[in-house]
């Protein structure tokens, strides 16, 4: 499975590696494969589902950010791709959505070169380029990871480390495993992040890939 989004409507949206895109109604125990025949390039594409406030569905998929419009009845009956970066960077766009109230109603995901701004409204893309921050040409992990906290900062979890970016100076800062410090990050490989759901404005929690949890 690549990835899950349950909606307002109570249905949840499923995006199977090899197998399509499916709805589960759990109200009726029911899956419904979704009819793709609109949209043959998001069969096996989709790395990321999201609803926002107006209830629209978006898919961050291997060719860009998608709009789906019509989900209803188990088929898209229309959607439209948005490109943020150049082809030749192949993005496997991984997607956050703002849904707080007193933050912008953009739509934020990371690429594996870049963290992208969406506004929904221009339908146009901020890019914030990373990689020269950390003098690298290419992530070596094609899914980085993102997170909002609870003050508006993006953090970034690559295959070398953990990014922060900070929206309102526009900056970032790059956090790594430094076997001189032992209180760096214990491995540079940052498979998932979350607030911490007791002290959201203090603490992430960061899953590594071998070395193990941080309270970070």
């Amino acid at each position: 499975m690549r990835a899950i989004c349950k909606t307002s409507n109570g249905k949840i949206w499923l995006s199977l590696s090899t197998q399509g895109l499916y709805q589960f109604n759990p109200a009726k125990n029911r899956l419904d494969l979704v009819d793709l025949s609109g949209a043959e390039n998001l069969r096996e594409s989709v790395f990321s589902i999201l609803e926002d406030a107006e209830g629209t569905i978006w898919l961050g998929a291997s060719n860009g950010l998608v709009k789906i419009i019509g989900p209803e009845g188990g088929a898209i009956q229309k959607n439209r791709n948005y490109l943020p970066i150049p082809q030749e960077d192949k993005p496997r766009t991984r997607i956050y959505g703002n849904s707080l109230p007193v933050r912008d109603e953009a739509l934020w995901m990371v690429t594996s070169t870049n963290l992208c701004r969406f506004d929904p409204v221009s339908e146009t893309f901020s890019l914030f380029p990373y990689l020269p921050e950390k003098s690298l040409t290419i992530l070596n992990n094609e899914f980085p990871t993102l997170c909002q906290d609870a003050n508006g900062i993006f953090w970034i979890g690559t295959s070398e480390g953990l990014l922060r970016f900070d929206p309102v100076q526009q900056r970032f800062r790059h956090f790594y495993n430094d076997p001189k410090n032992p209180a760096s990050l214990s491995q540079n490989v940052v498979k998932s992040i979350i607030s911490d759901p007791s002290d959201p404005l203090r603490y992430l929690w960061i899953g590594t890939g071998g070395g193990g949890l941080i309270h970070f």
